[in-house]
């Protein structure tokens, strides 16, 4: 059969309704679509609208444990150095299950995913950005099999969205020639309107006891036996030690001075891709603080240390007491507004962080240990190892990023955008969507 798009799905509830809709608009295109299953549900209501799907884990004994043989089997016949290290950033997760369970996924994953693969013409497959197993394992199958690999992800822009060619993330090319002069005043609206709101680009964590938190959590929990990736008592027990750690890590913090310079350096979530796919060398983000602290730091010069917004309780105790005690670091509330600390800082230090890139919007010096998109156009100090980095700290602390360059960059970025959200299920976000796979799939022709 020849297949448009591919495309997994992991849950019963709005996932699988905003992809359900979009695979009709674009059924209704014309374009053949078919699904990865990792539920009955899933698999059922799919199946009952007449779309082709793959259940994968028909057959599936997580007790069973792959022998050595086979897995060194599997690392060869599809790339992947080490099995370990693919299944990994999944195991970072709240939900997951312990590092045997899912090293027999991925073995039982990636062959029936190579085998819909070689019983199908498949032309592309959409992903969105995640570390789970599957998400991973539909990129290696991909690419052993010539397949083009659609991934979703949030764009820095509100309610817009991009397209990567992989799970590594989008890589901006040069700066177009072609620029023009409408572009340029519409990057400076966009450089405004985000400097003027200073909203935080993740939403807060919240966690209360209202009785919406339990509701939350009952709704939850009804569904969590349908899931066959979530390891509830794992799940359940995480919850609890976020409660504790809210209460500990209070007194952890320390104000902000105004009369001290400081270089910024925001956590990122431990179990986000960014990190563990993208710069997993830096997996461990309180040994990167201990290095910069005690090696890195001009004299004169603090680290503040902000954990993300959007997970203030994930963070261990343990971690959060180690790099309070660390000489010449603050950790700070991770309430404060991000755009204050950048606005204060005489260096922004980030891995992969979209901080990196409203300290450009800032015009603010940004030091960039990852590879994230904004990295290698003129707007940044680029490092590729640790060594480099006292270095590149003492560079930036005069460095300006140059305002035209940057409302060219903007502009270009912008080109690469779509306007839309994954998973708004209004009618005319997935008319949007749509639209713009379809053009990406175009762009493959």
């Amino acid at each position: 059969m020849n297949i448009d798009l591919a495309i997994p799905v992991f849950s019963d509830g709005d996932q699988l309704a905003f992809l359900t809709s979009l695979a009709e608009s674009l059924r209704s295109k014309g374009l053949q679509i078919a699904f990865l299953s990792t539920t009955e549900i899933a698999t059922t209501s799919l199946r009952s609208r007449g779309f082709e799907v793959v259940d994968l884990y028909e057959g599936l004994d997580r007790s069973v444990r792959p022998s050595i043989e086979c897995m060194r089997g599997v690392e060869l016949r599809y790339g992947i150095h080490s099995l370990r290290s693919f299944v990994y950033p999944e195991l970072t997760y709240d939900w997951a299950h312990g590092i045997d369970e899912l090293l027999t996924c991925a073995v039982h994953v990636l062959a029936r995913i190579d085998r819909f693969a070689s019983e199908n013409t498949v032309r592309a497959y959409f992903n969105y950005v995640g570390a789970e197993v599957v998400r991973r394992s539909v990129e290696v199958i991909a690419r052993l099999h010539g397949a083009h690999t659609i991934v979703g992800d949030v764009a820095s822009f509100p309610q817009r969205f991009l397209f990567a060619k992989s799970e590594i993330g989008v890589q901006i090319p040069p700066i177009a020639d072609d620029i023009t002069a409408e572009e340029i005043a519409h990057a400076e609206s966009i450089v405004d309107q985000m400097l003027h709101h200073r909203k935080p680009f993740a939403p807060v964590s919240h966690l209360g006891f209202g009785l919406s938190n339990f509701r939350g959590a009952a709704r939850l929990f009804r569904v969590l036996h349908r899931m066959p990736d979530v390891n509830a008592s794992r799940l359940v027990a995480e919850r609890v030690l976020r409660v504790a750690r809210r209460v500990v890590g209070t007194a952890l913090y320390q104000d902000v001075k105004l009369d001290e310079p400081f270089v910024f350096f925001p956590l990122h979530l431990a179990n986000d891709s960014v990190i563990t796919v993208r710069a997993p060398q830096f997996q461990r983000q309180e040994d990167l603080v201990a290095f910069v602290s005690e090696r890195a730091l001009p004299s004169g010069y603090k680290l503040y240390v902000k954990p993300h917004i959007g997970a203030r309780d994930a963070y261990s105790v343990e971690m959060m007491t180690k790099i309070s005690r660390m000489p010449n670091v603050r950790l700070v509330k991770p309430t404060i507004n991000p755009h204050d600390m950048i606005d204060r800082a005489a260096v922004n230090l980030v891995i992969n962080s979209t901080t990196g890139f409203e300290g450009i919007l800032h015009r603010k010096p940004v030091v960039v240990l990852g590879n994230p998109y904004y990295r290698g156009h003129g707007l940044t100090v680029d490092v590729d190892g640790l060594r480099e980095l006292p270095a590149a700290i003492e560079r930036a602390i005069t460095f300006v990023p140059d305002r035209e360059l940057m409302l060219r960059f903007i502009a270009h970025y912008w080109r690469m955008t779509y306007e839309g959200v994954y998973g708004d299920l209004a009618e005319d976000n997935i008319s949007r969507f749509a639209a713009a796979l379809e053009h990406r799939l175009e762009m493959l022709s």
